[in-house]
């Protein structure tokens, strides 16, 4: 794969530190810079003719002649004569292209010769993005689940950033996807473990001898948490897999 460099800004983002963890993670109490994908494109360098690189990805944004793509997130345009028809979010495609990479977020594949759709998604999905003021996040959610932002109060201290994110209500349940300046769990009688989610390390935590999961903290990013409503044990089950696959698709910038 060859890359053109695209010089932007630097940005740099400050994450909390000083946090310390003794053998249980002491957790603390209850959530993109995206260049959009029809941001103007920037022209890469010549290639040479016929070569072809291949990339197999899923789609996450429809805009025009335009994908998103992830989990590493692609802005890719294409050609005239390539056919997109039909293609929608949550399809997992193969995309043929020059080779050349401009390396800005998400990285820019200018004029791609073809798409082809490999797996169709199973049903219809939305791409959902938020950000406050200094983080963002990005999943897809399945068509017809309701996506609601939360509304908390301003903090005391002026210069500390609003708590924000987002509720998601299935027909099953609710969950939730906030930023907080400060969340911590504890003498509450749940059960946790770690797990991975889209390649994040993450500690889950259930209520003693439940299969639902209660709340999910981030080590990487111990800001942001998912919350979860679900009035039985059944209804999560029914629900458990779309969030899964949801969840492979959460990232926090």
């Amino acid at each position: 794969m060859r890359r053109a460099a695209l010089l932007l800004p630097a940005v740099i983002l400050l994450a909390g530190c000083g946090r310390e963890y003794t053998t249980t993670p002491k957790v603390i109490d209850h959530d993109e810079a995206y260049i959009s994908a029809t941001a103007p494109q920037i022209e890469a360098e010549e290639t040479t003719a016929g070569s072809t690189d291949e990339l197999e990805a899923t789609v996450y944004d429809v805009s025009g002649r335009t994908l998103l793509l992830g989990p590493q997130k692609k802005s890719v345009s294409f050609r005239d004569g390539a056919d997109l028809t039909g293609i929608k979010p949550g399809d997992k495609v193969k995309v043929r292209y020059d080779g050349y990479v401009l390396e800005s977020y998400p990285e820019i594949i200018n004029d791609a010769y073809s798409v082809e759709v490999t797996e169709k998604a199973d049903r219809s999905y939305t791409y959902v993005t938020r950000s406050g003021e200094t983080a963002s996040f990005s999943l897809l959610v399945p068509e017809g689940w309701t996506v609601t932002d939360i509304s908390y109060p301003p903090p005391e201290d002026e210069e500390a950033e609003t708590d924000w994110g987002i509720d998601i209500t299935s027909p099953s349940g609710s969950y939730s996807i906030s930023w907080h300046t400060f969340m911590g769990i504890c003498g509450t009688g749940l059960t946790w473990e770690n797990t991975t989610i889209n390649g994040m390390q993450a500690i889950v935590y259930r209520n003693e001898g439940s299969e639902a999961w209660s709340s999910v903290y981030f080590n990487d990013y111990p800001d942001f948490w998912v919350s979860f409503s679900f009035e039985d044990e059944e209804k999560w089950q029914s629900s458990s897999a779309d969030i899964m696959a949801m969840l492979d698709t959460l990232e926090f910038m």
